[in-house]
């Protein structure tokens, strides 16, 4: 179920959380697996052996170029996963404070690197072929002191229902996976900071690395074939509507602490 066997997938964004658990599980479904990022992921390259093609999600060109190459180590292309959107706030501070410099960089590493994965990798993927994005709640809702972020977010989410429009009549299909807190790089390292993170979602836990790379394996995979267009929540319920008990509890908390 969910086969991925023999399917070229190409992982941007390997070096994050996500990026590396999908590096993980696709190869072990047997994908032929190519990681593509700014920064080497390191051991989940190794078993099996996982080709690295390191390039700037928002470079054009770069990307482009990472793209055919992946291409052409297989001969075929029948997936991308665009993670970029799953790395940290890199600016927090009022509207007032916010540099036309973080703003780019914030649009490039998010919405562009989409921009690039549809524009560059849909004239590879065969007809039927799939891109999975990731975004964060924030794309929906907004964030005070992060409007930077958010303003990417939703550029991202438009980025992916734009593209599924364009490219249906070829069978492409592009969906965006919407994300709740995680863990690292995004929270403070500290094991209260965690503690209290956790606790922020009607599950009241955090997700797995692992659990993402089977929603995104699921969404590359033919069962999906009539999926298309969609912002799918991965967030533990956070975004049902309603505040659960442990939610509230959570903030209470940290409200508390802060006084």
């Amino acid at each position: 179920m969910f086969a991925l066997n023999d399917k070229t997938i190409v992982v941007v964004g390997a070096a994050q959380p996500y990026g590396r658990a999908c590096v993980a599980r696709f190869a072990a479904e047997g994908a032929h697996v190519v990681a593509v990022d700014r920064r080497n992921p390191g051991d989940v390259l190794r078993k099996p052996k996982t080709p690295f093609l390191r390039a700037d999600p928002a470079d054009e060109a770069a990307l482009q170029g990472a793209l055919e190459r992946a291409a052409a180590l297989h001969e075929r292309l029948d997936g991308i996963v665009c993670l970029p959107g799953s790395e940290a706030v890199t600016w927090q501070g009022p509207i007032g404070e916010l540099a036309e410099s973080s703003f780019d960089w914030d649009l490039g590493q998010n919405a562009k690197a989409l921009l690039w994965c549809a524009k560059h990798g849909a004239p590879l993927l065969g007809d039927g072929g799939s891109i999975v994005a990731y975004a964060s709640q924030t794309a929906l809702t907004g964030g005070a002191t992060i409007t930077s972020h958010a303003a990417a977010q939703a550029a991202l989410v438009a980025v992916a229902k734009s593209a599924a429009l364009e490219l249906a009549p070829r069978r492409l299909r592009v969906n965006c996976i919407l994300g709740g807190p995680f863990d690292a790089p995004n929270l403070e390292d500290t094991e209260r900071e965690l503690e209290v993170a956790a606790r922020l979602n009607p599950l009241g836990r955090m997700p797995k690395g692992e659990e993402f790379a089977a929603f995104a394996q699921f969404l590359l995979s033919d069962e999906s074939a009539f999926i298309t267009g969609a912002v799918l929540p991965f967030d533990g319920g956070a975004s049902a509507g309603a505040v659960a008990p442990n939610v509230v509890d959570a903030l209470a908390e940290v409200l508390g602490r802060r006084n």
